[in-house]
């Protein structure tokens, strides 16, 4: 699995393309932007915000955010932008990565895909440090617990990366049988 651009996600399939392309097409039409000082006037734009262009998608960590269910999604989320409802995003700051300090994306990847495919250029976030893969999987999963959206594939795909995951012998078996 790979370590990947924001823009590279997008680029890395023809369905990464197409929702590319619906996303843009949806911004086109509403017209609108978020917002980030209305209804947040807490929000410090000069720390509380992070470039876009600095983010990665690990995608051992990460559903695919490209389904049909998952699309409709972010095409609401483009279509009415709204800096209230746009929660911030999770990050994790890569430390134990040898000579790399790279930050990918935790939790919030479709709003983070759906504000780049509006133009922003940066977003809200938390700053978290990991020591392994293994504790960033586990707090993502631990993230959706009560979240009907985490389930299936999309659960198992990820506990394959948690060895000590209750569960991750029954991800082995399904991804041998796929």
């Amino acid at each position: 699995m790979a370590i990947l651009s924001i823009k590279e996600r997008f680029q890395q399939t023809k369905k990464g393309r197409s929702a590319l392309a619906k996303l843009k097409q949806q911004h086109k039409k509403s017209g609108s932007s978020i917002d980030w000082t209305k209804n947040r006037p807490g929000l410090d734009l000069t720390k509380d915000l992070i470039p876009i262009s600095s983010l990665h998608i690990d995608e051992s960590t990460q559903r695919s955010p490209f389904s049909n269910r998952r699309l409709k999604k972010l095409l609401k989320i483009v279509s009415n932008p709204c800096s209230r409802k746009f929660k911030r995003i999770i990050v994790a700051n890569r430390k134990y990565t040898k000579g790399s300090q790279q930050f990918t994306v935790v939790n919030g990847q479709g709003r983070v895909l759906a504000a780049y495919a509006m133009g922003e250029t940066a977003v809200p976030y938390d700053l978290y440090t990991f020591d392994s893969i293994w504790e960033e999987a586990n707090f993502f999963l631990d993230q959706g617990k009560n979240v009907d959206s985490i389930k299936q594939w999309e659960k198992h795909s990820v506990t394959l990366n948690v060895p000590e995951r209750r569960g991750h012998t029954q991800s082995l078996d399904l991804e041998k049988i796929i």
